[in-house]
């Protein structure tokens, strides 16, 4: 899962939110423990190697907000571990909001709408993608564009 560019990220971001959805779909759904806890590891792998390449994205362009951005990726990934870690032979229905919470509103509003974060100026995350992508392309100057 080598992605280099806007393109690849935003379809990153698309399995990600589908991802989500689908664990969602399952806990309102109700699902068996296993399936759970599959989904859920299979989420939090995908979360790390996209988390990983994404963070790569941003060194490589000198992304002002990298520092911050790490740490909120890794919060996601431990929270994310530690929920699955609390799944055992059954689901309490505290522990299934607990999961639908953060999956709703702290991962998914980081998927979806961390817009400051991707903010340079006045310009939104897909403004910002497609200028990383320009750039990586030659079609813009890295030093002029790069902050």
């Amino acid at each position: 899962m080598s992605s280099d560019n806007v393109a690849g990220m935003q379809a990153q971001h698309q399995i990600l939110k589908e991802s989500v959805n689908t664990v969602c779909e399952s806990l309102n759904n109700g699902c068996t423990i296993d399936n759970l806890k599959n989904q859920l590891d299979d989420l939090a792998s995908f979360l790390q190697a996209h988390c990983e390449e994404e963070e790569q994205l941003m060194r490589r362009y000198r992304y002002k907000g990298l520092n911050q951005h790490e740490k909120t990726h890794q919060s996601l990934i431990s929270s994310l571990f530690s929920l699955r870690r609390q799944i055992n032979k059954s689901l309490e229905e505290e522990q299934k909001k607990a999961i639908l919470n953060f999956l709703e509103t702290d991962f998914m509003g980081h998927v979806v709408e961390d817009v400051e974060t991707w903010q340079e100026g006045k310009m939104d995350r897909e403004s910002v993608y497609r200028r990383l992508d320009d750039i990586a392309r030659g079609a813009v100057n890295s030093n002029a564009n790069a902050k």
